[in-house]
């Protein structure tokens, strides 16, 4: 029969591939996030951009239908900008989740370490003594042998 410690490696191995799945999960979802922040800052970026030429634009005489144009796309611009804000909200959260689940699997491999060790510990503690009592009945032997 194979030694617990041999056993629980095998639960050990199924536990570090579960880790490494999440550590994937978890770079694939921080990519995500940076992915949206990044689109976020080019709307922010281009936003401020729209607004200083439109205060260059608006020194000079301008209609009110160019006006109001220009007015019509700035909300549409800051209503991008509150959804892309609501965006990286949810990436944020789905990372915090991600981050969690691969702490709780690195958790548990760590356990799962301390307790092979452990065993393995155990077990080399019980294999020496068993030799030391089989080398005490060889030697009783030996006397019970010479005495007779």
């Amino acid at each position: 029969m194979a030694q617990r410690s041999e056993r629980l490696k095998l639960v050990w191995d199924v536990a570090h591939r579960k880790e490494q799945a999440a550590m994937e999960a978890l770079q694939r979802t921080r990519q995500q996030l940076d992915q949206q922040r990044a689109q976020l800052q080019n709307l922010q970026d281009y936003q401020a951009q729209y607004l200083s030429g439109l205060k260059s634009a608006m020194q000079g005489a301008m209609d009110v239908q160019n006006l109001q144009s220009y007015h019509g796309f700035v909300e549409q611009l800051a209503g991008a900008i509150t959804q892309q804000e609501q965006v990286v909200k949810h990436a944020e959260v789905a990372f915090d989740q991600q981050r969690k689940a691969w702490l709780a699997c690195r958790e548990k491999c760590k356990s799962l370490d301390d307790l092979i060790t452990r065993c393995r510990t155990e077990e080399a503690i019980a294999r020496d003594k068993k030799l030391e009592k089989r080398m005490e009945d060889d030697l009783n032997a030996r006397r019970a042998r010479l005495t007779r």
